[in-house]
């Protein structure tokens, strides 16, 4: 598959940080609203986090690496832009865990140019013990 969007990301967050993530999606990449899809562990409501997924080009993903890493306590190694799409790949999936630890927001991410992809939600939220919240008709 040609593409410039080389990345699949999965984004997940606290119910508390939806509308703060949402604001930054707004104002860097999209109008719109992304972390749409109601999480909990049950199924049921309240919902405790929100999900999305996306695809993004290597220059989107400077902005959001740069983010939510930084925000989160782990910041981009030197020489982050230089890295090739596998190795900033390899670094968020490495990041994944003290992200989630420091923040709550779960970030996973694989080649979008590449198919099969390496991750698919269906698992992520199974890791997660999350399940997508049941909507009445």
């Amino acid at each position: 598959m040609s593409t410039s969007y080389l990345y699949r990301v999965w984004l997940i967050v606290p119910a508390a940080r939806q509308a703060g993530l949402n604001q930054f999606i707004r104002e860097e990449f999209d109008t719109g609203d992304w972390l749409l899809v109601p999480l909990s562990a049950s199924g049921n409501g309240p919902a405790t986090h929100f999900a999305c997924c996306f695809a993004c080009t290597h220059d989107q993903t400077s902005t959001w690496a740069e983010r939510l890493t930084t925000d989160g306590g782990v910041p981009l190694p030197a020489g982050f832009t230089a890295y090739t799409p596998d190795q900033r790949i390899a670094f968020m999936e490495g990041a994944y865990p003290t992200l989630k630890q420091l923040t709550g927001v779960v970030v996973r991410t694989c080649r979008n140019d590449q198919m099969p992809w390496t991750l698919d939600f269906g698992t992520i939220l199974s890791t997660e013990s999350l399940k997508v919240m049941v909507q009445d008709a």
